[in-house]
């Protein structure tokens, strides 16, 4: 009978369904108070990863430097195994897909040549996996104040606090990854979509491609077997013809870099 009569008094019933009672004043004041505090919060927090992008009283961080000769040279002249073979050397273990970004960025902001567009291309995407991941808690509790303390849970923890505004892949790549997990759940083209974001993130960076592993058992596991199998085919597919795609135009440097170089096979003295 409790819980009969507790229950009641947090709902009541309609025909058009279940419909939550209006939230005393007091309630929907503190309910304001908790958004606008979380707000301010990440306010703050924002405000500090943009003066990071334009602080250069400390030593760079480390990868800085040949991210940003590679993203140069690639605007200059096209992708050649010759990097490889000769002097002045330009390796990357990575796909082309964040220095694409950063080489649109560099060519629109009033800081080419310089690390700024890259770290502000680390900045957005940061910000945009914040926001996907309050979206994401947003759309499952239906609470406002649970996606803006998920968002800023997420841009204080250590490890996004550290990488969050270098001029270095890896927010790109989180972001992609986390868009994949994001759209799988989308009623209408989330397999084609959540396929299309791994492929596209694994030219930013290999591991995103680890991504369909635990996609595809979800499907599984959701007893969505073709959904799975039409999942596993895109994803094999479209990774291996885009990698196939950019290996040939570069004349093998893509799959000379992100193998051998990843493995420690190319010799010391060219960089790696």
């Amino acid at each position: 009978m409790s819980k009969r009569i507790w229950g009641r008094s947090r709902l009541f019933r309609r025909k058009s369904g279940t419909v939550p009672l209006p939230r005393s004043p007091l309630h929907q004041s503190l309910a304001l108070g908790t958004r606008l505090v979380l707000a301010g919060s990440l306010l703050l927090v924002i405000t500090s990863a943009v003066l990071r992008v334009f602080d250069f009283s400390h030593p760079g961080d480390y990868g800085e430097g040949p991210v940003l000769a590679m993203a140069e040279r690639m605007g200059g002249e096209a992708v050649s195994h010759e990097w490889l073979d000769r002097a002045p050397y330009t390796l990357s273990c990575y796909g082309p897909g964040y220095y694409w970004v950063v080489g649109a960025a560099a060519a629109v902001s009033p800081w080419p040549h310089t690390l700024i567009a890259g770290r502000l291309v680390s900045l957005l995407a940061t910000l945009a996996t914040a926001g996907l991941i309050g979206w994401i808690v947003r759309r499952h509790t239906g609470r406002v104040e649970l996606a803006l303390t998920g968002a800023l849970i997420y841009l204080v923890s250590p490890i996004v606090h550290s990488w969050a505004t270098p001029h270095r892949v890896d927010p790109l790549a989180v972001l992609f990854a986390t868009a994949a997990y994001a759209a799988i759940t989308a009623r209408r083209g989330g397999v084609v979509t959540s396929a299309a974001c791994v492929v596209i993130g694994s030219l930013v960076k290999q591991t995103v491609a680890f991504c369909a592993v635990p996609i595809f058992l979800y499907l599984l596991f959701s007893a969505r077997y073709r959904a799975a199998m039409t999942y596993a085919l895109l994803v094999a597919t479209g990774g291996a013809a885009a990698w196939f795609a950019l290996d040939r135009a570069g004349g093998g440097y893509f799959l000379a870099t992100a193998i051998r170089g990843n493995l420690g096979s190319l010799l010391p003295t060219q960089g790696l």
